[in-house]
């Protein structure tokens, strides 16, 4: 079972192996020189014999030239066959500047062969100097060269051209090869006839090129399937042509020698092969079934023309083909064509085949549609500008840039298709009617009218307004407008559109548009533009006028004391009031209130409302700083309050002055009130009497030093020295302001003692200190 299995597997590996290379070309290299010339002869033998065929070549197992006598060997040329893939040539002859056998797909490496001693070809060098084409570095040359007489008065043969140098940047390099044919004596020169078509030029891979940046008769480009699509190209190069079609008159029955050449170029390494497709059984007499029938040469057929084909040879078969595809039931000698192509017809008869080839081209008819074109004059200058070339592809349906087309303003011109054409720039200001005249070579002519219609302009309640003036309510000399607020003066309807411009000009060209807020001082001129679907824009102005109210310079600020109420009082320059409690009327300026802030709404004549604010304050009590002792005089310094300030001692009598004289000694109260009197402040001070002498006897006078009225001091000190510098003295750790003249208890002699008194001022928190000498005089 297992061994079956693997049968199976192996065949099916097998198929797909066949399957994937049926998808290329392949090419055989055991045919000889003669061998290759009948193929490309076929079944024209009848009528074309071949002699004296030469074959010159690389093999690339001995490494010499190869003259085809064998055909083993890994060479530079061979008979290729398509297999079921979408190469356009079935089978034929390959001659390569390297492996033919590397021409087989996919275009997965590149084709890169070289021989030293694989030379040039002079005949191919000098038909590319006649045409002026690149001649340096030309080698790997393989040709194939043969005699021959026919029985026709013409011969032909397909070929394609393939090469590694179609790059799609590549506009230097130019591998080429020449279709040589001369009569066999040498009357005359050899004349190329592998050119591009309708031209004189030989065919090579510049000459016909896809390349970007220098495209060349890309008509017979066949493409870069090489590189757009490696893996599904038939062959293993970058790009190729079409299939192309070599031809020459001869004379019957006369000797011609041809020679099919090809040569890399380029570089001195032969890189970027190349090679020459021949297409089996092509090398047949021609018929001339007429000439060809094209655009480039001014001799298509037109649109809806049929031509009849007449390839009649007496004694013959025909078949019909077009673009390569055989014509099923058209074996008539005759055939009418109807639409573009190539046409070929196979005649076949006792004495010899022949092919009859002819391409076809149509020039189409001309589709124009008569238009109405509505449009608005958009920046209301009075005109609507239209380029009339814009206009063609809208025009004419099936629009090309190889049509001409006028345009008249009259249908007489138009008909004589004359030289009093419009300008291209070309503008109206009401509804007209002109002519187009659209010609497509000689084949077609169509001239159409065309309508242009004013549009219908947007339609406005106004186009200038001027709104009631806006009042400036906070008094700051510019006022934010939103220009929105006044469109329903112009529209209301919601689906026109509205911008805004500084300028009438920028309106009218919808250009330098502003935001639709803006701040205005006294006056702002503004306009609109409104824009509506299958509607014409217009524009408006408008001027928007700012007023201002007044403030009252009446209404004051107050200060009250606590628990009561002041009227206040705006003044009678307004025509209405409204107070913040309540209090409105026309006659009503005045107001009473208590501590806070309020309002009143002020109408001023010119109808503008101003929204003035007012502050009813408390009273702060005035605050006794400090009242500083000088002997028997004091000084109050006071803050807070509302000055003036007054003073007094008992509260009775009231001065301006913060400063009292001839104070007695002793604990006192002084008094401020401030110029509201809401309140009364009291200070409690000492004047303090220096004593300096003491008399201890018990007589009630002098008895004692007494500084108790430093109570209402801070950090208080006495202390007492004798004269020899012993504190007898001190009230530290006592609440004691008084001195008996004792140490301890003891009664100490008279003498003279001194003392230092400190103490801080509880206001100002500043250090005194006094020190003085004093006289004890003891009771003995």
């Amino acid at each position: 079972m297992v061994k079956n299995w693997t049968k199976y597997v192996l065949l099916l590996l097998t198929l797909i192996t066949i399957s994937v290379r049926a998808q290329y070309i392949s090419v055989n290299t055991s045919y000889n020189k003669d061998q290759l010339v009948q193929k490309l002869i076929g079944a024209n033998n009848t009528c074309i014999s071949v002699s004296n065929v030469t074959l010159s070549g690389w093999n690339f197992d001995t490494g010499n030239i190869s003259d085809g006598t064998t055909g083993t060997g890994d060479l530079s040329y061979g008979f290729f066959t398509k297999g079921t893939s979408n190469f356009d040539i079935n089978e034929g002859i390959i001659l390569s500047t390297g492996k033919a056998k590397a021409a087989q797909g996919p275009n997965d490496n590149l084709q890169n062969y070289y021989a030293t001693n694989w030379r040039e070809d002079q005949d191919l060098i000098d038909i590319l100097t006649k045409y002026n084409l690149p001649t340096d570095n030309i080698l790997n040359a393989t040709s194939l060269e043969f005699d021959f007489i026919a029985n026709t008065d013409k011969i032909s043969f397909d070929y394609m051209f393939l090469s590694e140098e179609y790059q799609k940047t590549n506009c230097k390099y130019s591998d080429a090869f020449a279709f040589l044919i001369k009569k066999a004596d040498n009357s005359e020169a050899y004349r190329n006839i592998a050119i591009v078509p309708n031209t004189t030029s030989p065919v090579t891979s510049l000459t016909i090129s896809g390349a970007n940046t220098c495209p060349q008769n890309i008509n017979y480009f066949g493409g870069y399937l090489g590189i757009d699509d490696p893996n599904n190209s038939p062959t293993n190069f970058n790009g190729q042509t079409k299939v192309l079609n070599a031809e020459s008159s001869i004379e019957k029955g006369v000797k011609y020698h041809i020679k099919l050449v090809i040569a890399d170029h380029g570089d001195s390494s032969g890189r970027y092969d190349s090679a020459v497709f021949l297409k089996a059984g092509s090398f047949v007499g021609s018929k001339d079934i007429g000439t060809d029938r094209l655009i480039s040469t001014n001799n298509p057929l037109c649109e809806g023309d049929n031509l009849t084909l007449d390839a009649t040879e007496p004694g013959s078969t025909y078949q019909w083909y077009k673009d390569g595809n055989i014509l099923s039931g058209e074996t008539s000698a005759t055939y009418t064509v109807n639409s573009p192509g190539k046409y070929e017809v196979y005649i076949s008869n006792s004495s010899c085949n022949l092919r009859g080839t002819i391409l076809v081209e149509y020039l189409e008819k001309v589709i124009v549609a008569p238009t109405t074109f509505t449009n608005c004059d958009t920046n209301f200058d009075g005109n609507i500008p239209i380029k009339l070339d814009d206009l063609n592809a809208t025009i004419i349906t099936n629009y090309k840039p190889e049509f001409a087309v006028k345009y008249y303003q009259n249908l007489t011109d138009a008909t004589l298709g004359n030289a009093n054409t419009l300008p291209n720039n070309w503008s109206y200001n009401t509804d007209i009617t002109i002519y187009v005249r659209v010609e497509n070579g000689f084949c077609s002519l169509e001239i159409q009218p065309i309508e242009f219609k004013l549009g219908t302009t947007l339609n406005l309640l106004t186009n200038e307004a001027t709104p009631p003036s806006i009042c400036d309510d906070d008094l700051d000399a510019i006022k934010s407008v939103n220009l929105k607020t006044f469109e329903p003066f112009f529209t209301t309807d919601n689906s026109v559109s509205i911008t805004y411009f500084n300028s009438e000009n920028d309106a009218k060209n919808n250009v330098n548009p502003i935001s639709s807020t803006q701040n205005i001082t006294s006056t702002g001129t503004y306009f609109l533009r409104f824009e509506k679907a299958n509607f014409c824009p217009n524009w408006a102005k408008i001027t928007v006028n700012i007023k201002a109210p007044k403030a009252s310079t009446d209404l004051q600020n107050k200060t009250i004391c606590k628990n009561t109420t002041a009227e206040v009082d705006a003044g009678t320059n307004f025509i209405y009031y409204k107070w913040s409690n309540g209090t409105e009327g026309e006659t009503l300026h005045n107001a009473t209130y208590g501590i806070g802030t309020h309002y009143v709404e002020l109408t001023s004549t010119n109808g503008c409302v101003y929204k003035q604010s007012f502050t009813i304050s408390e009273a702060v009590d005035p605050v006794i700083d400090s009242v500083i002792e000088q002997g028997n005089r004091i000084t109050i310094n006071v803050s807070g309050g509302t000055a003036p300030y007054e003073y007094s001692l008992d509260q009775i009598n009231w001065k301006t002055s913060n400063i009292f004289y001839n104070l007695n000694r002793g604990i006192q109260k002084v008094y401020v009130r401030d110029s509201k009197k809401c309140s009364i402040t009291e200070y409690e001070f000492s004047i303090i009497k220096l004593l300096n002498a003491i008399t201890p006897n018990g007589d009630g006078l002098n008895d004692v030093l007494d500084y108790s009225d430093l109570r209402v001091k801070k950090e208080v000190k006495i202390l007492i020295f004798d004269r020899f510098g012993k504190k007898i003295f001190s009230n530290k750790n006592s609440t004691s302001y008084i001195w008996d003249g004792t140490e301890n208890g003891r009664p100490l002699p008279s003498g003279s003692y001194w003392y230092v008194l400190e103490w801080t001022e509880p206001d100002t928190n500043t250090k005194v200190t006094y020190k003085n000498w004093i006289i004890l005089k003891n009771r003995d």
